[in-house]
């Protein structure tokens, strides 16, 4: 993400729990994936992952909430952690013909419909592992999916409002194709970036879960 890009999205977000100094730093982490160094004078930080919660201001003028995850620096055995992690992280591809080339070997656990390989085209290649690093999320709690109505999330996954659902013309805007071709509804997201969001549905009689867009944010 660029620095104007972060710098405009850290203007439109705001930490829901913690007092202003340490909330703003923490959402800073977050926007631009940095890792956090603090004390650990409190259980809150000692530890080496600390979720972020935050409202961000939508295009539409309306609060979205949203909440990420970010590696935290507290004690020296912390370190270890984040260095796995950041290890496991999937070797970015070049492009998006390298990203579509290459689903299934880095998601084994997500399907896609034939749509998401233009989207993923039309996106600067800038924001492929950030992507990438989402759906790494995703493809993560659909191998871990056992039993429920939903995956076990690792990240924010939530559905469209009411809002959205209820007019015909934006629940439209939320169809894509499935791999059989027919056009559905994806009504559940994740998010990437600065307004980026993944389009996704989920069926729990199969353990499937089939992503159908990857893009800007939809229409409000």
């Amino acid at each position: 993400m660029s620095g104007k890009t972060s710098r405009n999205r850290f203007l439109r977000c705001e930490e829901k729990t913690l007092p202003q100094d340490d909330g703003a730093p923490l959402l800073l982490c977050a926007i631009t994936d940095a890792i956090a160094v603090s004390l650990p004078s409190e259980p809150v930080w000692d530890r080496d992952r600390v979720t972020v919660d935050f409202h961000e201001l939508l295009p539409d003028g309306s609060l979205g909430e949203g909440a990420e995850t970010v590696d935290n620096l507290a004690r020296s055995h912390h370190g270890g952690a984040i260095v796995q992690r950041h290890r496991e992280r999937l070797p970015t591809p070049r492009d998006a013909a390298g990203f579509w080339k290459r689903r299934e070997q880095m998601f084994p656990h997500l399907t896609f419909g034939p749509d998401v390989e233009n989207q993923c085209a039309a996106l600067n290649a800038g924001m492929l592992s950030t992507i990438v690093n989402r759906l790494k999320d995703l493809d993560k709690a659909a191998g871990a999916w056992r039993d429920g109505a939903a995956p076990p999330w690792t990240c924010k996954v939530t559905p469209e409002s009411d809002r959205v659902m209820n007019r015909p013309g934006l629940r439209e805007a939320r169809r894509f194709r499935s791999g059989d071709g027919a056009r559905v509804l994806f009504e559940w997201h994740a998010r990437f970036g600065s307004g980026g969001r993944i389009h996704l549905r989920f069926d729990a009689s199969v353990r499937e879960v089939e992503i159908g867009y990857v893009g800007g944010h939809l229409p409000l």
